[in-house]
């Protein structure tokens, strides 16, 4: 076997198994915010339950801002950053969720962290 035949398979080895984590992960982030973890896999409707959940009821039109360009990426870093402030984490966790998205949502997901309702 060649040496690029295995860093093929290990590479996509590896993305497959990062995949599953991450579902793992978001699911039980949707879980501990009281949305069905199901609903973290259906596209756009996971960003509008964020939106409803994050920014207030009623709100989940906003995510419709995430598909105009620019305006979608500045909205989705203040989402992810009002989804770090509720559970309970700073700036500096948004820069390590959006640096190393892996480790930081496992945190999340998987941590010993707590969803509160910052709307109210």
């Amino acid at each position: 076997m060649a040496y690029g035949d295995s860093s093929g398979f290990i590479i996509i080895s590896l993305s497959i198994i990062l995949i599953i984590f991450s579902c793992i992960c978001w699911y039980k982030i949707f879980e501990k915010m009281g949305i069905e973890g199901w609903k973290a896999f259906i596209p756009v409707y996971d960003v509008y339950l964020m939106c409803e959940y994050l920014i207030g009821a009623h709100k989940g039109w906003m995510c419709i801002l995430t598909f105009i360009p620019i305006v979608g990426t500045i909205f989705t870093l203040y989402l992810y950053f009002k989804l770090c402030q509720s559970f309970g984490y700073g700036l500096m966790f948004l820069i390590g969720f959006l640096v190393l998205n892996p480790i930081f949502i496992g945190v999340l997901g998987l941590g010993d962290c707590y969803y509160s309702d910052m709307t109210s």
